[in-house]
């Protein structure tokens, strides 16, 4: 890949959700879902720590309530785009993830043995169907000058990781390294690689928290 400016890249996951007052499994949340008040907070403390980092930012997030929602809270404009909405998985959108094997062998089965290409049934998407539609993304990532945040979801978020950092894109279905609440900021190398440094959030029970580094 080739990174052209040299300005760190933040990959951030939407805060806590909810839909009707329910707190989903946040890998099946439906599109609806809007910000929790741990959400809000964790939008909230996003601004504070990249306003002491950057006085401009050019900003990506999906089409999705919940990043729109953490988005705003940014003092710059915002860039949404269907290219970064969740993985499409088809008849799977309301199952669990631990009922997967059990509710749908056959897919499960797939999934396992190829999880970059198999697709979701019922007219759903693979990994690879997402990397291929985040392609317009990164080119209009990697010509920013100013430092990017991308605010979207897990599945289109391990995609972009992978990318950045080297990692072939065929293990990006099974990565697991973008939770919520936190920020994983890609830092530019002298020798053009990105190094990752990631900040965790603690919202307590009493609405407050902070951004601190985690080694």
């Amino acid at each position: 890949s080739l990174h052209v400016h040299p300005r760190p890249i933040y990959l951030i996951r939407a805060g806590l959700a909810q839909t009707s007052g329910t707190t989903h499994d946040q890998a099946r949340l439906p599109k609806a879902a809007v910000l929790t008040q741990e959400g809000h907070i964790f939008a909230k403390k996003l601004k504070e720590f990249l306003v002491s980092k950057h006085t401009e930012c050019a900003i990506f997030c999906s089409t999705l309530p919940r990043t729109i929602e953490t988005a705003k809270y940014l003092p710059w404009d915002y860039n949404s785009a269907v290219m970064l909405n969740p993985i499409d998985t088809g008849d799977l959108a309301r199952t669990p993830l631990n009922e997967y094997e059990t509710r749908f062998p056959e897919f499960y089965r797939q999934f396992q043995a190829d999880p970059f290409r198999t697709r979701y049934p019922g007219g759903g998407e693979s990994y690879f169907d997402v990397m291929s539609r985040l392609e317009p993304i990164v080119v209009e990532i990697e010509s920013q000058v100013k430092p990017v945040v991308v605010i979207s979801h897990v599945d289109t978020l391990q995609v972009l990781y992978c990318y950045f950092l080297g990692i072939p894109i065929i293990e990006c279905a099974s990565q697991g390294k973008i939770q919520k609440h936190e920020v994983i900021e890609l830092l530019p190398t002298v020798g053009g690689t990105l190094h990752q440094e990631t900040y965790a959030f603690d919202v307590t029970e009493a609405g407050t928290g902070s951004l601190e580094p985690r080694s």
